[in-house]
């Protein structure tokens, strides 16, 4: 399967007559195919991503002033096995996916550039490694009767230690992150 596309977000408020918020324009182009082996519910995907985020004035984000253009280029690799009876009410079956999503290592490959760099400046690049799991699993008990099971964990990392934890593609308990009430 090969797919391709384009997004535009748009997030934007008032607060004291100031007008806040971020643009997300980004694409995406993938490659995934069933796999043969261990069994017939295997895929096996990749994709390359870039996303353009550009705030104003957006002070929810951990990022100097919340203002300018930060960019994000990624390759992601993901291995999957669907065995639900069905997409919507499924009773029977699994969902399982494993994702490892990674950007250029920007400061191990030229440090200096931003271990001099103060604020906004250190995260115009963003750079990251991070790595997801989820998984569902349903068990029809009686009738319509199931039991679903299902977890989601995840881990973002950095590459040095001269730059912190991008302050983007962060996990949330409450969400992902995108309704306003917590960072991008």
């Amino acid at each position: 399967q090969f797919s391709a596309s384009v997004y535009n977000s748009l997030f934007s408020y008032t607060t004291n007559g100031i007008k806040q918020g971020y643009n997300i324009l980004g694409a995406s182009v993938s490659l995934a195919r069933r796999l043969k082996w261990p069994d017939d519910y295997f895929s096996f995907s990749q994709s390359i991503n870039l996303q353009h985020y550009n705030l104003s004035n957006y002070t929810r984000i951990a990022v100097g002033n919340g203002n300018g253009l930060f960019q994000s280029y990624s390759y992601a690799l993901s291995l999957s096995r669907y065995s639900s009876d069905a997409t919507i009410y499924a009773r029977a079956g699994s969902e399982v996916n494993f994702t490892v999503e990674e950007t250029p290592p920007y400061s191990l490959i030229t440090p200096g550039r931003f271990a001099d760099k103060q604020g906004d400046d250190k995260y115009r690049l963003i750079e990251f490694h991070q790595w997801k799991f989820n998984g569902t699993f349903y068990q029809q008990i009686i009738g319509d009767l199931v039991i679903m099971a299902r977890t989601k964990m995840g881990f973002l990392g950095k590459y040095s230690n001269d730059i912190e934890i991008t302050p983007f593609n962060r996990y949330f308990m409450r969400g992902d992150g995108m309704s306003g009430y917590s960072n991008i």
